[in-house]
């Protein structure tokens, strides 16, 4: 059984913003594999879930807002039994240019409020997680507005492609594991 986190936060206003990147990589990976994502009450979460790859999938989008990620991402590893390793967070990260992935097994939260929620809550940093950056240009003096501004028109055009080889990161995670998919990815 794998669990696939995508961080972020819910509603309209947040939906095109840099700080989900989480909710648009997951989102794409249901939509390519045909995953119905639907309100989980109980998780607090927007969850999909369907036999892939010879694995049980879950998808979850936790809706209590980024900063309070681990509440619903702790209910579930606990509900489903699900081992840490075979649990992946996806979220952006305003220290890595804009499109670069990074890979990593374990580690902090690297100051990213969402993963600092979800170590906070399961007491442990050692699960995998893939960092997207986000940073287009070095003079931020706003952190807080630039992660929930929306995406700039040159920023879209990328950002499709930026999507497609995340997604093909979480797919390769599960056929393949982290350090592999690691190897292959991190740039």
């Amino acid at each position: 059984m794998k669990l696939i986190v995508g961080l972020g936060n819910p509603g309209k206003r947040y939906r095109w913003t840099r700080h989900n990147l989480g909710f648009l990589v997951v989102e794409e990976f249901a939509k390519k594999n045909k995953i119905i994502l639907k309100e989980g009450s109980r998780f607090k979460a927007i969850i999909g879930e369907k036999r892939f790859l010879n694995e049980d999938i879950f998808l979850i989008m936790p809706y209590t807002y980024m900063n309070l990620s681990g509440l619903s991402t702790e209910k579930i590893l606990k509900e489903l039994n699900i081992n840490l390793k075979d649990m992946l967070v996806v979220c952006d990260d305003i220290n890595l240019p804009f499109g670069v992935l990074r890979m990593r097994a374990r580690g902090s939260s690297g100051g990213h409020k969402g993963l600092l929620s979800i170590i906070e809550s399961i007491q442990t940093q050692d699960f995998p997680r893939m960092r997207v950056g986000v940073l287009n240009r070095q003079d931020i003096k706003d952190l807080p507005g630039y992660l929930l501004a929306n995406f700039t028109k040159v920023e879209i055009k990328k950002l499709k492609g930026i999507i497609k080889r995340a997604v093909d990161a979480c797919e390769s995670w599960i056929k393949n594991g982290i350090t592999e998919t690691m190897n292959k990815f991190n740039a």
